[in-house]
């Protein structure tokens, strides 16, 4: 029977952590790791001693979520996927963390694509790294004397060549290994993994630790020493081949598999929250990118790959067309809604409820927003409201609660919606704003000061709860957008400002 294996996280973060990990010492009581002293079952041992093993492993080839935590808090992720290639696999790994130890922030983000061969060798490799703001790109092959590789910073372009004639594994598989040993009296094995993150060649010790039986699965429990100083703990489940946790230094950092809703969750209001750790993985760049957004009162944006299921609002300052699994976003504010519509009774006591978490009837909310919006009408409220909240509120998250209850208890019908807006120099970022019902919808956002909302704010959700936001968690990380058309809110005075349709995008 060939053994069956998945390949695991990125360590493209390991030296991050380890910084870390050195701080958290300098805080806590040291103390030293006990092994366990394990008792394999007898089934455990039996499948594992007959087990065939071939110079072919075959790879669990699919997707795997992973999220890390610190002290048992999620403070990021990892996303991995392998695809099967003729002579070998791509595994392509997405990863974030955000670490605070000692009123520090680290951050880090990247993506890792390694290009491997039958037995897990590497064949070609490149890599896009941020870390605490400083990007960095590396990319390389398998040559006959090493590994030839290259770095490319802010400061310029950089080759080099690590010599080593023997066969050197991508940081991605070292989890893997150990199954690709299969049973023998050696506790401990040394290969050659490519640091990419200090652009070296480092010997990796594998010590066998044995099997555990947990929640009726055989675990197979081993170390290595990737992180210096403290020990790196892995279980991978025997019969699927599936790495099931990591642990670095007892517990105080762990990457555990789970379930993918609940690391797209995670994500989702990592990336609403604009945290360095979800960026880069929800990030929709598009081509041609977009100049003065603030500015622009039409624009259609194509979405591809959204799942066939996944249906997204659509009204009357927003239309949305699909065709396959390209969505097609028509979005048109040329000014504030004049009209005549009303709401039903169960929508004005919705849009207008008292939440417990969220006090909008409170006599001091609504003093408050008297106090700022004054009484002169709807309107004028509503834009005082924005004004102020703008200039005075600094965390995103806090303006828009602010904005709903103070509108709210001005007897402003108001709801929360969900969607991406266009950051310059980025792309369309996922971000919440508000709406107004003034005889109809009007998108307001209180983050960027702006009523209405300029037209790269496209609605995806309405609500700001799990359930609401469910469309959008089957989105994150996978779509790409390009711009169809743009139209202006007045002639611009840069050339590069005109509509982007029958233009070049400049």
């Amino acid at each position: 029977m060939p053994k069956r294996i998945i390949l695991f996280n990125s360590r493209i973060l390991h030296f991050f952590i380890c910084l870390t990990l050195l701080l958290a010492i300098t805080i806590q009581n040291c103390y030293a790791s006990e092994t366990k002293t394990v008792t394999p079952t007898e089934e455990a041992w039996n499948y594992y001693r007959a087990w065939q093993w071939t110079a072919g492993p075959v790879i669990h080839v699919g997707e795997a979520w992973y999220l890390i935590k610190m002290n048992d808090q999620p403070v990021g992720f990892v996303k991995q996927e392998v695809k099967s290639i003729p002579d070998g696999y791509i595994t392509t790994v997405q990863s974030g963390v955000q670490l605070k130890i000692m009123g520090t922030s680290r951050n880090s983000s990247s993506k890792e694509v390694y290009i491997v061969n039958n037995d897990l060798t590497l064949r070609k490799f490149h890599a896009d790294m941020t870390i605490d703001g400083n990007k960095m790109k590396i990319s390389g092959e398998k040559v006959p004397n090493g590994i030839n590789m290259v770095v490319e910073i802010a400061t310029g372009r950089k080759e080099k060549l690590l010599k080593t004639k023997e066969p050197v594994y991508p940081p991605t598989v070292v989890n893997v290994l150990p199954l690709k040993f299969g049973p023998s009296d050696e506790k401990k094995h040394k290969v050659k993994m490519l640091d990419t993150e200090n652009k070296k060649i480092k010997t990796v010790t594998i010590n066998m630790i044995g099997i555990e039986k947990e929640n009726g699965r055989a675990l197979l429990h081993f170390q290595n020493d990737i992180y210096p100083i403290v020990d790196n703990d892995i279980w991978v489940d025997m019969f699927s081949g599936k790495t099931i946790r990591e642990s670095v230094r007892d517990g105080l950092v762990t990457t555990e598999l789970t379930d993918a809703a609940k690391v797209k969750e995670f994500l989702l209001i990592s990336a609403l929250f604009k945290r360095d750790l979800a960026l880069d993985f929800s990030l929709i760049k598009v081509d041609p990118v977009i100049v003065d957004p603030q500015n622009i009162v039409e624009l259609t944006l194509e979405l591809d790959n959204v799942p066939k299921n996944v249906d997204f609002p659509s009204d009357k300052e927003q239309s949305v067309t699909r065709n396959g699994d390209k969505v097609t976003f028509s979005v048109s504010r040329t000014g504030t809604q004049t009209g005549e519509e009303k709401l039903s009774k169960d929508e004005l006591s919705r849009y207008l409820k008292v939440e417990d978490s969220k006090p909008v009837n409170s006599q001091m909310t609504k003093q408050k927003a008297l106090e700022i919006a004054g009484n002169e009408g709807s309107d004028l409220q509503i834009q005082k409201l924005v004004s102020w909240i703008s200039s005075n509120v600094t965390d995103s998250f806090a303006r828009i609660d602010i904005f709903v209850t103070s509108a709210r208890s001005l007897n402003i019908p108001t709801r929360v919606v969900t969607g991406i807006v266009y950051v310059p120099d980025k792309g369309f970022l996922y971000h919440s704003w508000a709406e107004v019902f003034i005889g109809g919808w009007i998108a307001v956002d209180p983050t960027f000061g702006q009523i209405p909302a300029d037209a790269t704010h496209i609605k995806l959700a309405e609500g700001d709860s799990i359930d609401d936001m469910a469309n959008i968690l089957s989105i994150i990380g996978r779509v790409k957008g390009s711009v169809k058309e743009v139209a202006y809110i007045k002639p611009c005075r840069k050339t590069r400002c005109a509509p982007l349709n029958n233009t070049d995008g400049q």
